[in-house]
């Protein structure tokens, strides 16, 4: 139905509700239509005997009239259409969130012509928006949020010149984001999150909003370039443009947004070029997330400026070079995400050490080489460490026995990473995982694994070493509760293309090990374990069966 037709059938709403002076609309005809929508049951309207400014979710204003509607929760089922809005012309807010709401908005919703406030959010609401809806001039929240609306948006909302909240996210609506929008000069919150079938370029006629605080693209699929325009944007505190189809660069005008505490630009694959130096002015952000795009050259030195950053990702790119030391100057940082750009090398910067609030540090899959950083002990707030599959090499530094707080530890596939296994890491009691596999650590496996303790509290964990050919000559001296005295290996074999099963080792914990592309895929070991069926990884380690073989 055309935009013009909505309208037509809006006015003659307004007509006939105009026709009688809002005197006319007494509380008794107020009385009448609430108690025929049948909303509230009987006890609550005292079988229509008390007055609705007493009943649940209303109240009214000086003169009686019902003025405010709202509720958290009913007991019945309420059907929308079947309240006569025309009878309720004082009603300023109508509140229903959350009621399982279905069918069509009402078009004599329209005809509220002092509604400020307007929240349908999270029910079954369908159709398309009606663009009436723009006459609601008294209007400053607009809030349909999670409903199954589909459709485009209006241009008649650009009307609203009041509105202050725009909740539009999680429906199915469609087509383009009308240029119109950029009329809402008092709008703090603009959410049109979730609809996955918003498209087109994103208006740059949103860089007029000058009082918004929050804007929310997200999980939509806009495509084009982030506008320029956004840099004007200076009230912004909130940006979140994540999982869309956007391209181009990050423009640099938005280094002026120095109230932004959170910018979210992750998953938009086509967004592309260097990470402009110009977001170390954002001297607020407290988050950053710039992960699963494509963005190449190297992480800006001036990120070292972002003092209030908490959380950093930027993993699933393309960037190169080094961490800037300055990245130490990060004191409140608790998550650091490098992991999955394959160019970013050098050392890993001793500077890192520096960041007391650090949780969570990921720089795997990279190619970093040098040494583990001695300062890395004074991580002690960290509860996960990934550096797998780098370049890294030396020894594992014993001040990571410092990290008390430890839950993951991954280094494997460092291949040169080797000498001993510090005993240090027995200190860690809250380890839960541990991989060192796919490295080149020699000799004895430390007696003070005994104390990791972690490992056996849940089910299935795993303690890996593959590929550190000689570290088990000592196995049968070692005491760790986790593993029987004597554990019994049985040789599977290999097969070609195909996943076994645990059944296939029963009474064993059976390692799986896949490899795909048509290559072999190896399973060498299925051991009895004394608590937890937990899982204690050999494959890949020819020569470590000599003597376990003895030990059957």
């Amino acid at each position: 139905m055309g935009s013009s037709v909505w309208n037509l059938i809006a006015i003659l709403i307004m007509w006939a509700t105009s026709a009688f002076p809002n005197s006319s609309c007494t509380p008794t005809l107020e009385a009448s239509a609430l108690l025929r929508s049948r909303w509230w049951p009987d006890h609550v309207t005292g079988n229509g005997s008390l007055s609705p400014c007493t009943w649940s979710g209303i109240s009214c204003d000086a003169h009686g009239s019902v003025d405010r509607t709202f509720f958290e929760d009913m007991e019945t089922a309420i059907k929308l259409g079947s309240m006569n809005f025309s009878l309720l012309p004082n009603l300023a807010s109508l509140v229903l969130p959350f009621l399982d709401l279905t069918g069509r908005i009402p078009l004599q919703i329209c005809a509220l012509s002092r509604l400020a406030r307007l929240d349908l959010s999270y029910n079954s609401l369908s159709g398309e928006l009606p663009p009436c809806l723009g006459n609601l001039t008294m209007l400053e929240t607009l809030d349909l949020e999670g409903n199954e609306l589909r459709g485009p948006i209006p241009p008649e909302l650009g009307t609203l010149k009041r509105l202050v909240r725009l909740f539009l996210g999680y429906n199915n609506l469609d087509s383009t984001i009308p240029s119109s929008i950029g009329n809402l000069s008092n709008l703090t919150y603009l959410d049109l999150s979730g609809n996955q079938f918003l498209s087109g370029s994103v208006p740059l006629e949103i860089g007029n909003l000058k009082s918004l605080a929050h804007l929310d693209l997200s999980f939509n699929n806009f495509s084009g370039e982030i506008p320029v325009e956004f840099g004007h944007l200076t009230a912004l505190i909130e940006l979140y443009l994540c999982y869309n189809s956007l391209s181009g660069t990050i423009p640099p005008s938005i280094g002026n947004l120095r109230n932004l505490t959170y910018l979210d630009l992750s998953g938009n694959q086509f967004l592309s070029g260097s990470v402009p130096s110009e977001i170390g002015n954002l001297k607020s952000l407290a988050h950053l997330d710039l992960c699963s795009n494509n963005f190449s050259g190297e992480i800006p030195v001036e990120f070292g400026h972002l003092t209030a950053l908490i959380e950093l990702y930027l993993y699933n790119n393309s960037l190169s070079g080094t961490i800037p030391p300055s990245i130490g100057n990060l004191s409140n940082l608790t998550y650091l995400y490098l992991r999955g750009n394959q160019f970013l090398s050098g050392l890993v910067p001793s500077e890192i050490g520096n960041l007391k609030s650090l949780a969570v540090l990921d720089l795997s899959l990279n190619n970093f080489s040098g040494e583990i950083p001695v300062e890395f002990g004074h991580l002690t707030a960290l509860i996960e460490l990934y550096l797998y599959n780098n370049s890294l090499s030396g020894t594992i530094p014993p001040s990571i026995g410092n990290l008390g707080n430890l839950t993951y530890l991954y280094l494997r596939g460092n291949q040169f990473l080797s000498g001993l296994v510090p005993s240090e890491i027995g200190n860690l009691k809250s380890l839960a995982v541990l991989d060192l596999s796919l490295n080149n650590f020699s000799r004895e496996i430390p007696v003070e694994f005994g104390h990791l303790t972690a490992l056996s509290s849940r089910s299935p964990q795993q303690f890996s070493f593959r590929h550190n050919p000689s570290v088990y000559r000592q196995l049968e001296h070692l005491d760790i509760p986790v593993f029987a005295r004597k554990p019994i290996f049985e040789r599977i074999g290999s097969v070609r293309n195909r996943k076994l099963k645990e059944s296939c080792c029963t009474g064993f914990e059976l390692e799986q090990f896949q490899q795909r592309n048509s290559r072999r895929v190896w399973l060498f070991d299925c051991v009895v374990l004394s608590r937890s069926q937990q899982q204690f990884s050999f494959r890949h380690n020819p020569s470590v069966y000599r003597q376990l073989k003895e030990s059957r």
